[in-house]
């Protein structure tokens, strides 16, 4: 089965990083990208996501709001959290780990992303 994927991210060289990376997976897919936590909030209502990974720096740091957000909505009970950052801010990555979501240092190559991809799909 055909597994979704919603990445949301304001960053457009994270996102070519990250669409570059899911090229290099094996797995079929299907993939959204979003700039925003109100566009993500919207579509994952329709969209169910199996992974959602969440810049933690999104939209000026607001990546744990986003978080918090989408964990309300029960149709998403049995997806994947992963949230990244290229910063490390122990306080926001605390608070992602407590509502159950994974976290990741944002990768600067496409060859370390797809690892963390192909490590974090067989988990599911």
């Amino acid at each position: 089965m055909e597994k979704h994927i919603l990445l949301i991210d304001d960053d457009k060289t994270e996102w070519k990083i990250f669409n570059d990376a899911l090229k290099n997976l094996a797995d079929p897919f299907t993939y959204t990208h979003v700039h925003t936590s109100e566009e993500a909030v919207r579509l994952s209502k329709e969209l169910n996501p199996d992974f959602v990974f969440i810049d933690l720096n999104l939209e000026s740091g607001k990546g744990v709001e986003c978080l918090q957000q989408l964990k309300k909505i029960k149709k998403l009970k049995d997806t994947l959290f992963i949230t990244y950052s290229d910063t490390i801010d122990q306080d926001m990555i605390s608070k992602a780990k407590s509502m159950g979501a994974i976290f990741i240092k944002k990768p600067y190559f496409t060859t370390t992303m797809t690892q963390h991809l192909k490590t974090i799909m067989v988990s599911k």
